[in-house]
Order: C-alpha cells, then structure tokens, then sequence
C-alpha cells in the first residue's frame, strides 16, 4: 500500500486578485490533511476512488484507449479523477507500464458534521492523488512538478481555480505564490502533452517558500457557514446591470494595485520578521478585498469576520477573511505571546469557532519559480 498525505491550505493575502493571471497571494498550509491510501490491483485496466465526500461515496473506473474512463458520472469526483488521470498519463507518456489501483480517501479538512471549513480539500485531494499514483509508478516529481500537474489537471474541470490551493498543498509552510494563464496552460497541454509541458516555462506561475515568522502568531477563526469560493469569485467576476463588464474590469485592476502591494509588503516583512509591517500589510490586503466587495456587489467580509477582525485589532493584532469570504475561516495574526483569551471569548460570543491550526513544515524539496530552477 502506498499512503501519501496533503496538507490544507489558508490564504493570509491575495484572494481574487490572484484569479487573474499573475496575481500574488501568501498562503499558508495547515496540519489537517487529506489522505489517500493506494492500493495496486493484479488488473492494469480497472481501479476505483472510493471516498465520504462523493456523491456516490466512490467511482469505477476503465482503462480505455489509454484513458481512465468512469462507469458512471459522478461530478462531485472531478477534482480526484482529473488528478489520478493527469498522473496516470503522466506515468504513461514517460514508459511506465498501465496499472491498475484502488484509491480509498480520507479527510480531516472537513469539520466532525460533515460542514467544510474553508482549508481547500479539493486541493489537497487533487495533490494527494497525483503524488500517490507518481509514487505507484516510480516517477521522482519534485514540489514544482507536482503543482504543475495538479493544476493541468485543475483546468480540466474548473478553469477559473487560481491555483494557490494547489501551490499550498503541494509546497507546504508559508507560500508566495503568483498563478498562471490558465487558457495558457490548457493550450500549452493540448499542444505539447503533459510530459513536456512539465518541463516548460509557464508564464505567470511563481512560488517560493517564505520563512515562517517567530515575532507573531496566527489564528484561525471559523464563522460555521460554508461558502462557495467558486460561486463567491463568478459573481465577482461576472457583470449585471449594476456593475458592467468595464467596472468589473476597473475594480479588478485596481484590487490587483492594492492587493498585489500588500502580497508585496506582506512577504518582505516576513522575511524580516518584522512585525508591525506583518500587521500594516495584513490590514492593506483587508482593505484592498472589502472595497473589492462593495464595487462588485459580493459580500467578502460578513458580520461574523467583520467580528473577527474587530476583535483581532482590540488584542492588538490584524485580521482579515481567509478565502473567497463569505463565510468560512477569517485569520488574526497577532505579536507572539499575546493574550488571546479576550479575543477568543469575543468570537465565541460572534459565533466564531478558534481551530487549532498550525501550519505546516515546508514540504522539503526546493521550491522556486520557473526561471529560478534553471
């Protein structure tokens, strides 16, 4: 049996400016993982997915014409079957023989009734998978060859995605991240295959790890409504009668000026584990993201975050939403050591939830940009 786990993820800066190519986020990922636990099978042309959090809690697949194929549709399976394909055809174009598997998947991102929180199990399954079947197979991917697959086989089934999650989970720790052209990274598949495209430049894509710091720590808050970060950032992205596509373009630009230099400021100050600039720049992104919401109508930042926050600023810290907003997780970051009880006792009172989250060591291969690995 092969076991691969892979870490949720929390944005700390970013949220949709990093939707549009080349936009920055600082991401963090945090101890509670998905797992997928891999079993071979004597017969190369078949495997299942089985798993909670399908619709049909798991998916037959066939081998067909060098294709995982499902027996039946399951749209809630996509993330996992695009990832198992992308890997498997990874494994494929590079001389490995077909195999057949079984996939069994498991999660803690979830909370105990089932309700998500916000830490990017999409992700961390897509990344689980794709490490488990390379592993299967005996291919060496590095953490930047892993995201890249992960995110070809993202575009397939949700094009919008950023990528961030992905570059969280794949990486581990404190993550800057800038995300790719999709379209581009679809065209660059379609045109040159999955193996060489691994090995290309991908325009917009940079991630590197960033230290963790010693002069703050962070917290994590969960309001107990579940949002939809796809729906969240269409409905941003998407004119009406209120807001046309030129205002939406307008208010884009002018998040990615904001929001891109506080990722800026944000990933400087953790270098220097300077903690007043951690602060400043985590209250800039927080600015940059609820003037985004009032311009395009999507509520970000709801009472119980604006709570959050509030009471992060009174124990003398910074906080924002984490997320496309709109329920989930918001974070505090707060000068190391500080008393935390008023603060938890006043989201308690807000409805909510402290997670005990830490996060993550880094995943322990080199992480850079295209341009930095040559």
């Amino acid at each position: 049996m092969i076991r691969v786990q892979a870490p949720g993820k929390l944005y700390v800066a970013g949220e949709y400016a990093v939707v549009d190519p080349g936009g920055a986020a600082v991401l963090v990922a945090v101890d509670r993982y998905v797992t997928v636990d891999l079993h071979e099978r004597a017969d190369d042309g078949a495997g299942t997915v089985r798993s909670r959090q399908l619709a049909t809690g798991g998916l037959a697949w066939v081998r067909e014409r060098g294709d995982l194929v499902p027996t039946r549709p399951d749209p809630t399976a996509a993330p996992v079957l695009a990832a198992v394909r992308a890997a498997d055809a990874l494994a494929l174009a590079r001389g490995r023989r077909p195999r057949g598997y079984d996939l069994a998947v498991s999660s803690t991102l979830d909370a105990e009734d089932g309700r998500k929180l916000g830490l990017g199990s999409s992700a961390a399954v897509t990344v689980a998978a794709v490490r488990a079947v390379a592993a299967l197979h005996g291919l060496d991917l590095s953490d930047l060859a892993v995201l890249k697959v992960a995110l070809a086989a993202q575009v397939t089934h949700d094009p919008s995605g950023s990528g961030g999650d992905l570059a969280a989970s794949a990486h581990g720790g404190w993550v800057r991240y800038t995300s790719p052209d999709r379209a581009a990274v679809a065209a660059l598949v379609a045109a040159h295959g999955l193996p060489a495209a691994v090995e290309r430049d991908w325009p917009g894509l940079g991630v590197a790890a960033l230290p963790a710091p010693a002069s703050v720590d962070l917290h994590v808050g969960w309001t107990g409504v579940p949002a939809s970060s796809r729906r969240l950032v269409a409905d941003a992205l998407t004119p009406d009668d209120r807001s046309p596509a030129a205002d939406r373009r307008d208010a884009l630009r002018d998040l990615r000026t904001g929001s891109d230099r506080a990722v800026e400021a944000l990933a400087a100050a953790l270098r220097a584990d300077d903690a007043r600039r951690m602060l400043g720049a985590v209250r800039d992104a927080r600015s940059a993201l609820t003037a985004y919401g009032r311009r395009t109508g999507v509520v970000i930042e709801t009472p119980a975050l604006t709570a959050l926050v509030d009471a992060a600023e009174r124990a003398g810290g910074a906080g924002k939403s984490s997320g496309a907003g709109g329920g989930d997780c918001g974070i505090a970051l707060l000068p190391a050591g500080h008393e935390t009880g008023t603060m938890t006792a006043a989201w308690r009172d807000s409805g909510v939830q402290l997670l005990p989250l830490r996060v993550t060591a880094p995943a322990g291969q080199p992480t850079a940009t295209d341009r930095e690995r040559r």
